[in-house]
Formats: structure tokens, sequence, C-alpha cells
């Protein structure tokens, strides 16, 4: 994602409920088995922002996450 870009997620959980969070960008969604979650994200800033479950689901739950990555404007490549 680029600053200042309006981002759609589809996000699905093919097992049970789970959690989608990103708390710096206001975030929190459930996601309900077999069911496609869309998800609208304005990156209206760079910086690399830490998403999670946030909603216990069992042996695994703790590693569950990874980033999303904002990057400034100025440093998109050229098209």
């Amino acid at each position: 994602m680029t600053e200042g870009e309006d981002v759609l997620l589809e996000v699905e959980s093919v097992d049970r409920l789970h959690g989608f969070s990103v708390p710096a960008l206001g975030i929190e969604r459930d996601l309900p088995p077999h069911t496609l979650v869309r998800i609208a994200v304005r990156a209206d800033r760079p910086g690399d922002f830490p998403f999670h479950c946030h909603i216990f689901c069992g042996s695994g739950h703790e590693s569950m996450g990874g980033h999303l990555v904002v990057l400034a404007k100025s440093s998109r490549p050229a098209e």
C-alpha cells in the first residue's frame, strides 16, 4: 500500500471464528468461518502496522498476525 490509497482487504477464516485487529489504524473485525469479510483501509500515513487475531482461537493463537506496510508517497516505484 502507498500513503493516500484506499485499499479493500478481503479476509476469510477457513476454520473457526477469528478476528482481525490493526490497533494503530482503529480496525477490529470479527471473521466468521467460511465468510469473506471486506475491510476498507485508508492508508493515511506511512508506517509498519502490526495486525493480530483479537479472538482467542486455540493453539497457535499467539502466532496469528503480521504487518500491513504503508509506503510513503515518495518511495513508490515509478510506473
